[in-house]
């Protein structure tokens, strides 16, 4: 029997595993490559993550191969002596990559799930540095 206690918004919660729960496991696969370039003020960098996962249960289950991909570009605005400004824009999940087989409804199964979190997003920064 194994026991689990959290807290959630400041109660306890205890969680109790089925006596007949049987075991499960996955084994998950990782690459990933990051590059960066410097032009002057410009920094250009991609990154890049390859995920595979395989699933043991009642059933085996290989999850499809997927590329996470962000590519990012900086600016820096030098001025007043050491200070400045840099400007930067991160496109992520380049390939919109995301999990097609999501469980719905009220019987879903909570713990299915793999591969980015958000869809493809593009992000603006700006960083005063002084």
């Amino acid at each position: 029997m194994a026991l689990h206690i959290t807290i959630v918004n400041g109660e306890p919660s205890f969680v109790i595993n089925d006596p007949d729960l049987r075991h499960e496991s996955s084994r998950s696969w990782t690459f990933g490559l990051d590059h960066g370039v410097q032009y002057y003020t410009l920094r250009v960098r991609v990154s890049a993550g390859l995920f595979t996962t395989r699933i043991d249960e009642d059933r085996l289950e290989n999850t499809p191969d997927f590329w996470k991909v962000d590519l990012t570009a900086r600016q820096k605005f030098p001025f007043g002596g050491r200070g400045g400004i840099t400007l930067g824009l991160t496109l992520e999940n380049a390939f919109n990559q995301f999990q097609k087989d999501l469980d719905l409804g009220a019987s879903r199964d909570a713990g299915y799930i793999y591969g980015p979190r958000f869809p493809r997003s593009l992000r603006f920064s700006c960083t005063y540095d002084f």
